[in-house]
């Protein structure tokens, strides 16, 4: 009961992510608007946790990989992307997909093996992101196959960090810790040096201080615990059924909520992918 608890605010932090950063990445803060307010919440969530368990207890490699990965790559991805693509497509690419792009990456690096199974899952999930990306919508403008390529970046950053946090055992507290604590003093002097485009100065405090707890605290550190003990507690066949849930449910309420239309063919692709993902999570808890 634990684990499915894990899991139900794991959906909720995947699910909000997707909505909130495309509305805020659409509509007012720049992408680097964004992984500034991550950075910063996060090292201040991570402040207390560096009082009570001093430093993040990781070796030197395993700290570079995770900040590297967890910290820069899959942020920058999605915020990019989310500039230049619909909700629908970064549900697919960033979360959808991410169990079986974990399992091809691990395929390829001769970590893990693929069976027949699991690789029709992954053909699957192939046809089905196709059918979404070619299929347009209203949201879908002339760019947003570059967004859709960032998303695929972003996935691979975030399942080569999966792969890694399981192969060395990672402790989710010191994971992230060591993003938490260490983007914000690497990130902060460069978005300051190079005077990166922003639109911090034209929006509102609230705006400011909602991406900053949601963007940092909550998807940022928060999630990256939450995450781990979720596959801690009930495994990783059934963890990706909370991914497989993301694309329907996020997709769904941007249309209301964003005005971001589906047809018909991108509501098969959505329903392709998720099938797809819960199929390849059924071979994959065997």
């Amino acid at each position: 009961m634990l684990g499915w608890g894990f899991a139900g605010v794991q959906l909720l932090l995947w699910v909000g992510f997707h909505l909130i950063t495309r509305l805020y990445s659409r509509d007012s803060l720049t992408p680097w608007d964004l992984l500034l307010l991550r950075a910063l919440g996060g090292f201040v969530v991570t402040l207390p946790l560096l009082l009570w368990r001093g430093p993040p207890r990781l070796p030197s490699r395993q700290m570079i990989a995770v900040v590297a990965l967890a910290g820069f790559g899959f942020p920058v991805g999605a915020y990019a992307g989310y500039a230049l693509a619909p909700t629908a497509h970064g549900a697919l690419l960033l979360a959808g997909s991410l169990p079986l792009v974990t399992a091809l990456l691990g395929w390829v690096l001769g970590w893990t093996r693929i069976g027949l199974g699991r690789g029709l899952s992954l053909i699957g999930i192939v046809a089905g992101t196709a059918l979404l990306t070619l299929s347009g919508g209203t949201a879908a403008g002339p760019g947003a196959w570059i967004g859709d390529l960032l998303f695929i970046a972003g996935n691979s950053a975030w399942a080569l960090y999966t792969l890694l946090a399981a192969r060395w055992r990672l402790a989710a507290v010191d994971a992230a810790m060591a993003f938490g604590l260490c983007v914000a003093p690497i990130y902060v002097p460069i978005f300051l040096l190079f005077d990166l485009p922003s639109n911090l100065g034209q929006v509102p405090w609230s705006t400011i201080l909602l991406n900053l707890v949601f963007q940092g605290m909550l998807s940022g550190v928060l999630n990256g615990i939450v995450y781990t003990q979720c596959v801690r507690l009930l495994g990783p066949g059934m963890t990706t059924l909370v991914g497989a849930m993301v694309p329907a449910i996020a997709a769904s309420l941007a249309w209301p909520l964003l005005g971001e239309t589906l047809g018909p063919p991108a509501i098969a692709g959505i329903a392709m992918v998720t099938l797809a993902t819960l199929a390849g999570a059924r071979w994959a808890g065997r």
